[in-house]
């Protein structure tokens, strides 16, 4: 298959782009009121593609958030975070001209773009007509292939469905049959594994082609450990567990054409983990390898014995433990530790509340401390006093009506010009505090930052 060629001068161009980043920024405040050359483009539309490309290329977006107050930086700045980009990026670099300073040109010429030869993610492109093109590339992305090289060629239809489909999550399910290598007069290729001959894309298989339904055919990769516990679900727990452990999951993704890992993956990639991780122990067992077992021993599990996130548990019964658990979290105990008692109710519920985005709202009131006979607890500031949970207020709680807007914008400049906005979110027990955070949370700017 033809791929798009790559331009090395435009590779240094885009490297150097981003190194001068600050020149930009010196230039255009001494040559314009406005940071973008409108003179040389139509206005308008124009300019809204040329910031994008700008931007693209090496030119920092957030330089532009400073002129949001202009609607034509406020419109590209605004389809930037919707996550609009240049399809055709391509056909442009970024350089320094004399007297002009930074400009995006077409490639490899010092002639300044017309913003409307900008395509965008948005604009419509044909149908794409080769699956196998489509499916060759993604195996070249999955195998080692960066798949933002191709978004530098989304006007080409193919490469573009491809890139849909890598950042829908479909990833190949029998990458182990191929291999990416450097043929000669070739170059980078994907060919299948062991071999020199390069793959038809359509023996690509993906995670969203069919597979065969629930309950499978085991097809064991470690017999040594399948055979000590029941097939299917069995498999896919043990599965879960050992990935959870520190077996990474993306190895398992190599047999995704084996449906008890295929079901293995989807769950984790649905965010089911252990429930009882505490339980088991990841260990190099002799004449078997790496295998899951109970912790302590020698024994491998049995995978019916791993409880997952989606089993159901007893309603939590202690609020105050919840809260206890936020705020230790929160003041630096690490949350993942606590995602291993997932079976007990209490923390499976603090663990529910802070995956929800439920922070404590008077941390400055609690310290995290070692205390003798006791480790890590969390105190009254100051003293060693161990908490009550129930003195810890969480973010869904209510609060007063903010009374002072003056207060909000101060604290979103401030956020703005370099305070970190987390400062502030140990305060949200404040209306005003709570307010400004709620409104950067929502993405609400400064436009006169400047």
């Amino acid at each position: 298959m033809d791929k798009p060629s790559f331009s090395y001068s435009r590779l240094l161009a885009l490297s150097a782009a981003v190194l001068m980043t600050i020149l930009l920024y010196a230039h255009y405040i001494q040559v314009s009121p406005s940071p973008v050359q409108a003179s040389k483009y139509d206005e308008d539309e124009a300019q809204v593609r040329y910031i994008l490309a700008d931007s693209q290329l090496g030119g920092v977006i957030d330089y532009y958030r400073q002129f949001l107050d202009q609607p034509n930086i406020a419109e590209a700045v605004r389809r930037w975070d919707a996550g609009v980009r240049v399809a055709n990026l391509y056909r442009f670099e970024r350089v320094i001209l004399p007297e002009t300073g930074w400009a995006v040109v077409y490639e490899g010429t010092d002639q300044i773009i017309d913003g409307m030869d900008v395509l965008l993610t948005t604009d419509p492109l044909p149908p794409y007509d080769n699956e196998a093109q489509v499916r060759y590339i993604l195996a070249d992305s999955q195998l080692g292939g960066v798949i933002d090289y191709y978004r530098q060629f989304l006007d080409q239809p193919n490469i573009a469905e491809a890139v849909r489909r890598w950042d829908a999550g479909i990833r190949v399910a029998n990458i182990y049959q191929f291999e990416r290598v450097i043929l000669p007069e070739i170059g980078w290729a994907v060919v299948y594994a062991g071999t020199t001959e390069v793959i038809d894309g359509m023996d690509v298989l993906l995670t969203t082609d069919p597979s065969p339904p629930f309950p499978w055919d085991n097809q064991a990769y470690f017999p040594e450990v399948w055979s000590q516990f029941d097939k299917n679900e069995a498999q896919v727990r043990y599965v879960l567990a050992d990935s959870q452990l520190g077996g990474v999951i993306e190895y398992y993704r190599q047999f995704l054409d084996q449906p008890n890992i295929a079901e293995a993956v989807r769950r984790w990639d649905a965010g089911v983990r252990v429930a009882n991780l505490y339980r088991f122990e990841r260990v190099d067992l002799p004449n078997i390898g790496w295998a899951v077992v109970y912790a302590g021993t020698d024994q491998i599990i049995d995978g019916m014995d791993v409880l997952l996130t989606t089993d159901p548990i007893p309603p939590f019964d202690n609020e105050a433990q919840v809260r206890y658990i936020l705020a230790d979290s929160q003041l630096g105990g690490v949350i993942d530790y606590y995602r291993q008692f997932l079976d007990q109710p209490n923390v499976a519920e603090a663990v529910r509340r802070w995956d929800a985005g439920v922070r404590v709202t008077n941390i400055d009131q609690f310290e995290r401390v070692v205390l003798p006979d006791k480790g890590w607890a969390v105190v009254y500031a100051g003293t060693d006093q161990v908490i009550d949970g129930m003195d810890v207020l969480l973010t869904t709680e209510t609060l007063p009506p903010f009374d002072n807007e003056a207060q909000v914008r101060y604290i979103l400049a401030d956020s703005q010009l370099g305070g970190v906005i987390d400062y502030y979110r140990q305060f949200l027990d404040q209306p005003n505090v709570a307010e400004a955070v709620r409104r950067w949370d929502a993405g609400v700017r400064v436009s006169n930052i400047d």
